[in-house]
């Protein structure tokens, strides 16, 4: 029998606790690297690590840039046009012009040079979220990008449009309809006592 988190809404990180004692000693996971979740005009989603260290950009006010991908927080670019919407991780936004020629992803299934004019819109995060672990934790659904749990191993399924968005730390699971939900594998670990494993509705953030 499957357990599912059933939600329809934005969310942060998904946490799963037991008080339990004696607890392990609080541990700290460090983020690792940047996501982009590139999409493209013809509808595909490329989801892979940055190859690139910066981004090169022109403002009729500011001039020449050349950003470092870790400042970038997303790229919403105008179709037909070089212009850009360049939102920065300050929460700044610009309307600027490319002028890198293309978006290097290192992917799963290999390494891309995407062209920015076959680009729609950019997402950057990073790779991992700084998480303070509490003791009991048995799970965690960060949303970066899957359903993976890195603390316990209980890897949901994305089912039904959910998609991703800025959350607080990194980025967030976004429920686009009724229809989305996580599924999620039984365990004992994450019994509750029912039998029948749980289902959480509506919006749920336990981040920091």
């Amino acid at each position: 029998m499957k357990a599912i988190a059933h939600l329809f809404c934005a969310t942060g990180i998904l946490m799963f606790s037991f008080h339990r004692a004696p607890a392990a000693p609080s541990d700290t996971n460090q983020p690792a690297g940047l996501r982009l979740i590139v999409e493209l005009r013809d509808g595909s989603k490329i989801i892979g690590k940055n190859g690139d260290a910066n981004l090169q950009f022109r403002s009729e006010v500011l001039g020449e840039m050349k950003l470092p991908i870790e400042r970038i927080r997303s790229i919403a670019c105008q179709s037909k046009t070089n212009l850009v919407q360049l939102t920065i991780t300050n929460g700044d936004t610009l309307t600027v012009q490319f002028v890198s020629k293309v978006v290097r992803v290192e992917a799963a299934f290999g390494n891309f040079k995407l062209p920015v004019n076959l680009i729609k819109h950019v997402q950057v995060s990073p790779t991992g979220k700084r998480v303070q672990t509490q003791p009991g934790m048995v799970a965690l659904w960060s949303g970066e990008g899957d359903g993976n749990d890195p603390v316990g191993g209980h890897n949901g399924v994305l089912e039904g449009g959910i998609d991703f968005a800025p959350g607080k730390i990194g980025e967030a699971f976004l429920f686009n309809n009724e229809n989305a939900d996580i599924k999620i594998p039984s365990s004992p670990a994450l019994d509750v006592g029912s039998g029948n494993g749980f289902t959480c509705q509506n919006s749920l953030e336990m981040s920091p």
